[in-house]
């Protein structure tokens, strides 16, 4: 089961500003070479936005952001929180899920559809806390 990312509005434009404005900038002043040096990273922050989502299989939670990827045994989910923490995550949010997995690991996840997301893992995980 497939779960598409909460995008915050306000981190998306601050993501376009931080990109767009430098990248405009050194177009304009057909400063090439910087671009060429720019273009990559404005091309993985587009990369990760629009690919970011979380599937839940019978057997793992998969996480993709970009390039990036984690598939987490659902047998070693041990708890699940809500967080607000700023911590670099595959999060297009700071209204987040923390998945405490594995011996002593975590991520930090915002599916949109939250309580949705709660309750397959509910049934997934029998013996992880869920809060």
């Amino acid at each position: 089961m497939y779960f598409s990312p909460k995008r915050d509005l306000w981190l998306g434009i601050v993501l376009l500003v931080g990109v767009g404005i430098p990248l405009t900038l050194l177009l304009y002043h057909s400063r090439w070479f910087d671009v060429l040096l720019a273009a990559p990273f404005t091309l993985f922050v587009g990369w990760v936005w629009t690919t970011t989502g979380y599937t839940i299989s019978p057997t793992e939670l998969q996480v993709k952001a970009g390039p990036l990827q984690w598939k987490i045994p659902l047998e070693s989910i041990q708890r699940v929180r809500r967080s607000r923490s700023m911590t670099a995550s595959p999060a297009l949010s700071f209204d987040r899920l923390e998945i405490s997995y594995g011996r002593g690991d975590a991520i930090l996840i915002a599916p949109a559809e939250t309580r949705e997301f709660l309750n397959v893992l509910r049934q997934r995980c029998p013996g992880a806390d869920i809060q």
